[in-house]
């Protein structure tokens, strides 16, 4: 082999040397340029899917306060409903002689009340699973049975459809 032929050789080969080395450096750049990119992308998907759920865990929160308080406030008013009328003394003249035509008469067309005379049912019904707040009926200081006011829920434990909850302003005397 002539000098001439063997220094082109090697220089040929070590000039298609240094062509890979210089494109794996380049493949080894563009491949950390797209993990780079792909690590940014996946930070920016995380924040604002964060702030997403955050909004949704918010709008949640606010729903599940304001059905707190409607449910609330219908316990109130079927609270204050039974305590009104077993504090009626026609009422309780008619619980203490377990008189069911006046009681009915008292209480109207009322779903949400039950009045008992002792364990006995006089009026109404109570419906199972259903929210209720009962008042004692008393008379000469013992108590003689009871007045119930019902929040009936549906099967899924909402309170069953009825008259939307308006609260009541302060009364005014007069």
């Amino acid at each position: 082999m002539s000098e001439s032929s063997y220094l082109g050789s090697i220089e040929t080969l070590a000039a298609s040397r240094r062509g890979r080395i210089g494109s794996a450096t380049v493949g080894l750049l563009i491949g950390c340029a797209l993990l780079a990119l792909l690590v940014a992308a996946w930070v920016v998907v995380l924040t604002v899917g964060g702030s997403e759920l955050d909004r949704a865990d918010a709008r949640l929160a606010s729903e599940a306060r304001g059905a707190t308080a409607e449910f609330s406030g219908r316990v109130a008013v079927a609270d204050a409903r039974a305590g009104t009328l077993a504090a009626r003394p026609a009422l309780q003249r008619a619980v203490l002689r377990r008189d069911r035509r006046t009681v009915r008469r008292l209480v109207g067309a009322r779903s949400d009340i039950a009045v008992y005379a002792g364990r006995r049912l006089l009026f109404g019904s109570v419906p199972p699973g259903a929210v209720t707040r009962s008042v004692a009926v008393v008379s000469h200081g013992r108590s003689v049975g009871r007045v119930v006011g019902v929040i009936a829920l549906n099967q899924s434990g909402h309170p069953a459809a009825g008259p939307p909850f308006r609260p009541c302003g302060p009364r005014r005397a007069g």
